[in-house]
């Protein structure tokens, strides 16, 4: 029988087990900065935390039925299981079924302790000193759409998809123009007068708005 655990729960939820099932789970603020959360849709944001607070029920891990998950969480519509995988939310575990092959399909490091997931950030550190953020991109195709959904002035949709295709902006290369609009984001000429000298997302594209300098560090900063 195939089940969902979700990615980390040991480190995240420390409710004592010897208390019985939690009456709460931890939506931490840092998800706020977090590029997998970003990559949800609002719909897939409220699905998440709907499973994660059944899987509170069996310390993090759930069936993984989509229809029986819509159901149990009191979802609308079926749940975006493989997303989550794919962006390493959550991990498929599996109980051999007779001579059935079954396939893992997440990271095998879904189970790190603290210490390791302590030391494994520390790595990620070092790599990315100086440089912005990794974004996880779940599809080519998807790529304009998280660019509008983080681009602070949201006009002329259609000029900016013109301005994108021109571009040409290839997937190697997104996480790199996302972490860009994070950071001026945070940026005095963007925050002044309540934003009004934002360019229009064509604009910012068309100008390579992505190579400007700015004074922000990023660091510690979030997804507005």
């Amino acid at each position: 029988m195939a089940t969902l655990k979700m990615h980390e729960w040991e480190g995240w939820q420390t409710f004592r087990k010897d208390r019985g099932t939690p009456p709460w789970i931890k939506v931490y603020r840092s998800l706020l900065s977090s590029s997998k959360w970003a990559a949800l849709t609002d719909a897939e944001k409220g699905q998440l935390v709907s499973i994660w607070m059944v899987a509170a029920d069996n310390n993090g891990e759930i069936t993984a039925d989509p229809r029986v998950i819509m159901k149990i969480c009191q979802l609308d519509t079926i749940p975006s299981i493989q997303k989550f995988i794919d962006l390493r939310l959550m991990a498929t575990t599996c109980q051999p079924d007779g001579n059935q092959v079954v396939t893992v399909s997440a990271e095998p490091h879904v189970n790190l302790t603290h210490q390791s997931r302590v030391e494994e950030s520390r790595v990620e550190e070092k790599k990315t000193m100086g440089e912005n953020p990794p974004v996880s991109v779940p599809s080519k195709e998807n790529l304009f759409d998280i660019f509008w959904k983080e681009y602070p002035k949201k006009k002329k949709r259609g000029d900016a998809e013109k301005a994108w295709k021109a571009a040409k902006i290839t997937p190697g290369f997104f996480p790199e123009l996302l972490g860009a609009i994070k950071k001026q984001k945070q940026s005095p000429d963007w925050l002044k007068d309540g934003g009004q000298f934002i360019p229009y997302p064509a604009t910012w594209l068309r100008a390579k708005g992505w190579a400007d300098e700015t004074e922000v560090d990023i660091g510690e900063s979030k997804w507005m």
